[in-house]
């Protein structure tokens, strides 16, 4: 009797393994297929956004996401795709360069212009087409835009922004 039950155990057990594993597959295929999303997610960026798509950053820092300064990047020759994200009078560029293209200080200093053609009140410009940078600013822009709560990426966000930009204020 005692031996009945083991087995029913274990095939209970091997159907929750296997049950597990097609859920986690298909959260990967999912991950995988918006990773492969190659178009540029346009975003709202105005001074009376609703609270809910703000983040705050530290005490009174704000976050947002520059819709009009993420177009005017991504409609740069050069530029396939582009995500803006702004926190006080720093704008962060996510970019996605058109085939092979290389990000020189030429470009970043154009896509600096275009950023600061749409918010004249944005300091400094930092550029990186580094491709992580790339798919974490790509998800904070949605996550805002759908005005989930953002507090969980803000440190993430601070970190990467310091280890890619070290002199960054």
């Amino acid at each position: 009797m005692f031996v009945r039950y083991k087995r029913i155990a274990f095939v209970m057990l091997l159907f929750m393994f296997a049950l597990l594993s097609a859920c986690r597959s298909g959260q990967d295929a999912s991950r995988q297929e918006l990773r492969n999303q190659s178009d540029r997610q346009n975003v709202t960026y105005n001074d009376d956004q609703p609270h809910k798509q703000r983040a705050y950053v530290k005490n009174k820092t704000n976050m947002q996401v520059a819709d009009d300064a993420a177009e005017n990047v991504a409609n740069l020759p050069e530029v396939h795709t582009a995500n803006v994200i702004v926190t006080d009078n720093n704008a962060y560029v996510a970019a996605v360069l058109e085939g092979g293209k290389k990000l020189t200080k030429d470009l970043e200093k154009k896509m600096a212009d275009e950023v600061k053609k749409a918010d004249p009140t944005i300091n400094n410009v930092y550029v990186s087409t580094n491709p992580d940078f790339v798919n974490h600013m790509k998800r904070y822009a949605k996550d805002i835009r759908e005005g989930r709560p953002i507090s969980g990426f803000v440190n993430e966000f601070s970190k990467m922004v310091q280890r890619l930009f070290p002199n960054a204020r």
